[in-house]
């Protein structure tokens, strides 16, 4: 069919003409659009040129054969002349027969092309089926990912809370700045850092931090009371 140069706007014709044809009156009723004005709203201008392209794929459909089909439906009497010319024209015979190996010739393909067109059809309704079926796996983990994050979220935040709990214990006890709480992370200095620590309270340098500090400790701990 090399006389459809644009198949996409012929399918669309069809179908948009088909349309009005089957609801003119409400479309002019409730829009006033003739059909020319109603497919110019679907972006298609050339209706005459569409129109010849629809001729002459009825024509390429039915070919020029319609009345070989429509006359196996005719039965008329004939008279002994009619009969006659009956006779003589079945000299033609071959030349029938010919004719109807072109028509069941054009029929195989005609036949072939709807075979075709079923066949995409189904690899293309097995397409969207299999997308939907994987749209929904997905949906599924996605759902099943949310409820595992909400479950690993409830039980993360329980030793947060147990942590947040021993340091308010903490503070309470040892306030920050306070000589209690300097003592203590003395104490666990020569635990987890005994070289350092020594360094510190077995030099005169160090002893001489260690001093600073808890005077200027106590020295801000005055100033606050006053």
């Amino acid at each position: 069919m090399d006389f459809i140069n644009d198949r996409k706007t012929f399918i669309k014709y069809r179908a948009l003409h088909n349309f009005y044809q089957n609801n003119a009156e409400k479309i002019k009723d409730k829009f006033g659009l003739n059909e020319e004005e109603f497919l110019s709203k679907f972006e298609i201008d050339d209706m005459d040129g569409l129109d010849f392209v629809e001729r002459q794929f009825q024509e390429y459909i039915h070919g020029d054969y319609q009345e070989v089909y429509l006359d196996n439906y005719f039965v008329e009497t004939v008279s002994r002349d009619t009969l006659n010319e009956g006779l003589e024209a079945l000299k033609e015979l071959p030349y029938a027969k010919n004719k109807i190996r072109e028509l069941d010739a054009i029929n195989q393909d005609r036949e072939l092309a709807i075979k075709e067109m079923t066949r995409l059809r189904t690899l293309t309704d097995n397409h969207v089926n299999n997308l939907g079926i994987i749209i929904d796996n997905l949906r599924h983990e996605n759902e099943e990912l949310a409820k595992t994050l909400n479950v690993y979220n409830g039980n993360l935040s329980i030793p947060f809370r147990i942590r947040r709990k021993l340091s308010t214990i903490y503070n309470k006890k040892y306030p920050k700045g306070s000589v209690e709480r300097k003592k203590l992370n003395y104490r666990i200095m020569s635990i987890t850092h005994p070289i350092k620590y020594f360094k510190l309270t077995h030099s005169a340098e160090g002893k001489n931090l260690i001093e600073g500090e808890f005077q200027d400790g106590r020295y801000i701990q005055r100033k606050g009371q006053a």
